[in-house]
């Protein structure tokens, strides 16, 4: 791992997911069990927020088990599955923890013989090749530690959506005939692809899908990465400009946060510096994303390796390349890779499928805005530079750097209308899937903004037989903004196709309710963001 996970003290935020295992933890103790999945894109915090659940659980009655799935073979899988459970039954137990496996073994069969001897068998049907059945009896393993130490389990599945790189036969549904058999057993899983993880509590687990509750693990958000930030750079002056930018590059990850800030760090105390500036923040974007040591360029860059080996059947970097130059629709990809639009877009679904990239209804693009700045202004340049030292491409991404900040900058000041208007420009009738629904896009002749009462900023987009009217709230809003936006709308002598709140502060619920009723759809400060990004525009921080 390019940074050790967030655990004790560094442990940062996440408030909410962490109230929603607490809580359930307290139901499983009392006898009522909802299991629970975290969703999220790599590198976003899941294993942190596992490892210290899995921390916290370690209380009187309970054995916390961690395991992740790794690209390695089932029989290696398996034993560090076995060892993570004797080395949690023995640390619950208050017994010596011995480190390697044959001495975990050794020690754990004074304490449970039975759980064991069920390991001993494990081992044989392994060495026999019978995979799917060994599958099986490996997550029966918990059922029978509890059944021999009377113990509640709580077993925590990093990257559970893996189990189908194993080859084996439908290894999920087997996964949940063992849930619904392990009633003393609480399952915690992760998966990095959400619509994947997703479809299996839906198909594959669908008798268990309502006891499962499905959490997304998010970016931070600016007000909690602006508190990390702060946190990180104690001592230090770090100008609000800054941190948004830090954020904007970012997209709040807490990975890439946490890197970035410790080289900053790092550089300001050898500088004997206190002020964040702007030559600080290029020379540590440079430090972390184009030299080959930074942690940064070498997690991208494996990233990559791994697309780049099938590159000569799989044009996946070519795709991601694209992507991130812009590209976001299947006939410019196609183009950009000179092959048949068919044949792109089947390429696009499997990425999609594999989590390499994200869908969102006629557009493909990059969910991770420092990847994409990355393949763009770092590997690309480095893939054409004919310089053996690379110093023309180190200018160039320092100026890209530069032009950067500079543009940001420029965007966080601009008017939230204008910004709207710019938008509605970029349509051209495309089709955008926002909360789970697909919608489309005109192609609009005319837009404008109209005067506002202080609180609403109107917005009119007109397309043939198509309007639209947007109100864009500087403020959280309330019923009384619903009731007169309803009011303006029924002054119109044309029929209005489209209503629309940006309520970028948030909404109150019977504003929201009201809203619903009157067919008005409310877009919060994510929903506006997402569609900056598809458009290639600078996301709003408030």
């Amino acid at each position: 791992m390019f940074t050790d996970p967030a655990i004790g003290t560094d442990f940062f935020g996440r408030e909410e997911i962490v109230s929603i295992l607490n809580k359930r933890l307290e139901a499983f103790e009392k006898g009522y069990r909802q299991n629970v999945g975290l969703v999220g894109p790599r590198s976003i915090g899941k294993t942190s927020i596992l490892l210290n659940f899995v921390f916290s659980c370690r209380r009187k009655g309970i054995i916390p088990v961690y395991v992740r799935i790794m690209p390695e073979p089932f029989e290696y899988f398996a034993q560090r599955f076995m060892g993570a459970l004797l080395y949690s039954a023995l640390e619950v137990s208050g017994k010596e923890l011995p480190r390697d496996f044959n001495s975990l073994v050794k020690s754990a069969r004074r304490v449970i013989p039975k759980t064991v001897g069920k390991m001993r068998h494990i081992k044989r049907v392994l060495s026999g090749g019978d995979l799917n059945e060994a599958f099986s009896e490996l997550l029966a393993l918990t059922r029978a530690l509890h059944d021999e130490t009377s113990k509640k389990i709580v077993l925590a599945i990093d990257d559970f959506d893996l189990f189908e790189r194993f080859s084996l036969v439908e290894p999920f549904s087997r996964f949940g005939k063992e849930i619904m058999l392990a009633k003393d057993v609480f399952y915690v899983v992760s998966a990095v692809r959400a619509e994947k993880a997703r479809k299996i509590f839906r198909e594959d687990l669908a008798l268990l899908f309502g006891n499962f509750e499905v959490a997304e693990v998010k970016a931070f958000e600016f007000e909690a990465s602006k508190r990390f930030i702060e946190n990180r750079l104690d001592g230090h002056v770090v100008a609000d400009r800054h941190k948004r930018l830090l954020v904007h590059m970012t997209d709040g990850c807490p990975f890439y946060l946490a890197v970035l800030l410790e080289r900053a760090r790092s550089v300001l105390e050898v500088r004997k510096q206190r002020e964040l500036t702007d030559i600080v923040l290029i020379d540590i974007f440079e430090e972390e994303l184009f030299k080959r040591q930074g942690r940064l360029f070498q997690y991208f860059y494996l990233r990559t390796n791994g697309l780049g080996r099938s590159h000569f059947t799989h044009p996946y970097l070519d795709v991601l390349l694209s992507v991130a130059g812009g590209r976001r629709k299947v006939f410019r990809i196609a183009k950009f890779l000179n092959r048949a639009v068919a044949e792109t877009k089947k390429i696009l679904l499997k990425m999609a499928d594999d989590g390499v990239i994200s869908r969102s209804g006629s557009f493909y693009f990059l969910g991770d805005p420092l990847f994409a700045f990355w393949l763009k202004h770092v590997y690309h340049l480095r893939r054409i530079s004919l310089e053996l030292d690379f110093i023309p491409a180190r200018d160039e991404f320092r100026k890209s750097v530069a032009s950067n900040i500079e543009h940001l900058n420029a965007e966080d000041g601009r008017d939230l209308p204008r910004r709207v208007e710019e938008l509605f420009k970029r349509f051209k009738n495309d089709v955008v899937e926002l909360r789970g629904h697909n919608f489309r896009c005109p192609s609009f002749q005319e837009i404008l903004s109209k005067p506002s009462n202080g609180r609403m900023f109107p917005v009119e987009a007109r397309a043939q037989n198509v309007r639209w009217m947007c109100q864009v709230a500087s403020k959280r809003i309330g019923e009384d903004d619903v009731r007169f936006f309803v009011d303006d709308i029924g002054k119109l002598r044309k029929k209005v196709q489209r209503k629309i709140l940006i309520a970028l502060q948030g909404i109150e619920l019977n504003a929201k309710l009201m809203a619903q009723e009157e067919r008005i759809a409310v877009w919060d400060l994510r929903d506006f963001n997402i569609l900056l990004d598809l458009y290639d525009k600078p996301k709003v921080i408030l």
